[in-house]
C-alpha cells in the first residue's frame, strides 16, 4: 500500500499531534488563544501552519492568522492584515507564533522559526501549558 504525500503528512500531523494531545488541558480552549504571524510566501510558515492547525483544532483553541503580505497562509483561509495589527506589525521573523491568555489579557510568550514539527509542538505546548498556569 503507498500513501501520496498529503495522507503521509496527514499521518505525520496526527502521530506528533497526539503525543502532546494529554498534556493540554480543557480549559485550553476557553482561556487561550494563539496569534500567528507570517507570509503566504514563506515555506517556513508552509511547514509550520499544518502543525499548527491540527494542534489547535484537537484543543478547540482559536487562531488569528497575522499575514504580511495579506494573502492567505495554508491551510488558513481567514487572516488580518498583518500590517495593521498592533501585536504582529513589528514582527520581522517568519513565522512567528505567539500564545494569548484570556485570562490575563496578555501575550503569554512567543517563539521564532519552525525547525521541526516536535520543535514547534514542544514550544506550543510550553507556551499554552504556561497560559493555563500548568508548571
Amino acid at each position: 500500500m503507498s500513501l501520496n504525500r498529503r495522507a503521509l503528512l496527514s499521518l505525520m500531523i496526527g502521530g506528533v499531534a497526539a503525543s502532546v494531545s494529554s498534556k493540554v488541558s480543557a480549559q485550553a480552549a476557553e482561556s487561550t488563544g494563539i496569534i500567528f504571524v507570517g507570509a503566504s510566501w514563506c515555506p517556513v510558515c508552509k511547514q509550520a501552519s499544518p502543525m499548527l492547525d491540527v494542534f489547535a483544532q484537537r484543543h478547540n483553541i482559536p487562531i488569528l492568522v497575522a499575514s504580511h503580505d495579506a494573502r492567505p497562509i495554508t491551510p488558513f483561509t481567514e487572516f488580518v492584515d498583518a500590517r495593521d495589527h498592533p501585536i504582529a506589525s513589528s514582527v520581522r521573523a517568519f513565522p512567528t507564533t505567539f500564545v494569548f491568555s484570556s485570562r490575563t489579557q496578555e501575550i503569554v510568550g512567543g517563539f521564532e522559526g519552525y525547525r521541526s514539527p516536535q520543535w514547534y509542538l514542544g514550544n506550543l505546548l510550553d507556551l499554552v501549558r504556561q497560559s493555563e498556569g500548568i508548571s
